[in-house]
């Protein structure tokens, strides 16, 4: 089944690096349509009364050097799209508004040159999307790591975690190298570790990656970040996936904005953070 990602172009420091992650993410490139996205600053020119004005010629020749780079990574010609648009109410708006009405799987965005969990804590396109009420799962592509092979799926019992492992089914359906590793911290004992980890395999294998595909890792901690963190550098990981509430990830940047959160920054190093609400 086809997979369409909006991929979001812009002046920030990372803004090839998604296009690196995807290229090296999808090993099969048959089936993935992607459409590069770019919101063009609104200038006001003129004296006295002002009127806006968008210069696109710098947005088409971000796109096109894009595009270009896409093709040599091996993505065919028709698999790519451009669309070059006026910012007329903000980056954050027009993205969400392209990403809903194109029926977008996920929307792409890079990092500042930061980690992605940086980006949670700044003010950014990403930390933009997150805090808004959206369908899509949105993805933080970090700066070149060396290219991992799984993705870490965190998972507790909730509406959001479940639609996040078919996030992850869905685009790792036809990526047969790529493996699953599904983790849930158990906090406290008597949890719900047994649901939570069998809606995300139900989930997962009702996609078409079935347990051959599947490690399943139980961790008993009351340091839920810790033991992610401690898990990803422990791992082969391309990506780690997470289902959150807007509640929850206003809170996890509430904790990775203090002293102790930053220590916890340095340690993740994976080149992908995938976010479903």
């Amino acid at each position: 089944m086809e997979k369409k990602l909006l991929l979001t172009l812009g002046a920030e420091s990372g803004s090839f690096h998604k296009l690196r992650f995807v290229s090296d993410f999808f090993t099969d490139k048959s089936d993935v349509s992607l459409t590069l996205f770019y919101a063009v600053p609104r200038v006001f020119v003129g004296e006295g009364e002002m009127r806006a004005s968008w210069d696109f010629s710098r947005g088409a020749k971000m796109a096109a050097e894009a595009r270009e780079m896409l093709l040599q990574r091996g993505f065919p010609e028709n698999s790519i799209a451009v669309k070059v648009a006026g910012n007329r109410k903000g980056a954050v708006v027009e993205i969400c508004e392209e990403a809903e009405e194109g029926l977008y799987d996920a929307v792409v965005v890079g990092s500042r040159g930061m980690g992605w969990l940086e980006e949670l804590v700044e003010s950014s396109v990403s930390h933009g999307l997150l805090n808004r009420s959206i369908s899509f799962p949105v993805w933080i592509c970090n700066r070149p790591e060396p290219a991992g092979r799984d993705v870490l799926l965190c998972v507790d019992d909730s509406d959001h975690s479940r639609r996040m492992a078919d996030h992850v089914g869905f685009m790792l359906a036809d990526q047969p190298r790529r493996r699953v590793v599904v983790l849930h911290v158990e906090e406290k004992p008597g949890g719900s570790a047994e649901k939570a980890l069998a809606g995300a395999t139900a989930a997962l294998s009702e996609n078409g990656v079935f347990m051959d595909r599947v490690d399943v890792r139980v961790v008993k901690t009351s340091k839920v970040r810790k033991a992610i963190a401690a898990e990803t550098e422990a791992g082969d990981f391309a990506a780690v996936a997470v289902g959150m509430s807007r509640r929850q990830l206003k809170a996890a940047a509430r904790i990775l904005a203090s002293p102790t959160g930053l220590k916890l920054l340095s340690q993740v190093k994976t080149p992908g953070l995938w976010v479903s609400q």
